[in-house]
């Protein structure tokens, strides 16, 4: 009986990380080809993006004027930093590329300095701007690069 129970119990925890594991997407791959760190963010809604926010808890509509990036960098800074010449998984953690793809014709990838992320405090970054680039990508234009983007643009 209790090797029934155990079985049981393992069964229901790996079919629910199973789950789990489906509700992210890491198929893209950033390289940065330069030599100092970069963070790499995301948004899922393409609009007005000089009002650069991470606080996820606000919901955007797509005529205001923020960007609802995907996660905050501050709160897991190594997850988001990719060192000067090196190729780091990204993933988004809220559902896959698709569901962001329906939201808006194209994702906007915001590249920061390493430096300025760790020594300004957001809103100087934010309300000045500072970042060293912005691809705004398409679904289609991912998949035919074979999901990776390399930073700077070849």
């Amino acid at each position: 009986m209790t090797n029934m129970i155990i079985g049981l119990f393992l069964s229901l925890f790996l079919s629910s990380c199973l789950t789990l594991v489906d509700i992210y997407d890491s198929r893209l791959t950033i390289n940065n080809n330069t030599e100092s760190a970069i963070y790499v963010s995301s948004a899922d809604m393409y609009t007005d993006s000089k009002y650069l926010t991470t606080d996820s808890s606000i919901i955007f509509d797509r005529d205001s004027n923020y960007v609802y990036i995907n996660y905050n960098i501050g709160n897991s800074p190594e997850e988001y930093k990719i060192g000067a010449r090196e190729s780091k998984p990204y993933t988004v953690t809220q559902g896959t590329w698709e569901l962001l793809e329906k939201r808006g014709d194209t994702i906007p990838f915001y590249f920061f300095d390493a430096e300025v992320i760790e020594s300004l405090p957001w809103d100087s970054i934010k309300n000045n701007y500072l970042i060293l680039d912005r691809y705004d990508l398409t679904f289609s234009e991912l998949d035919s690069a074979s999901w990776i983007i390399t930073f700077p643009k070849d």
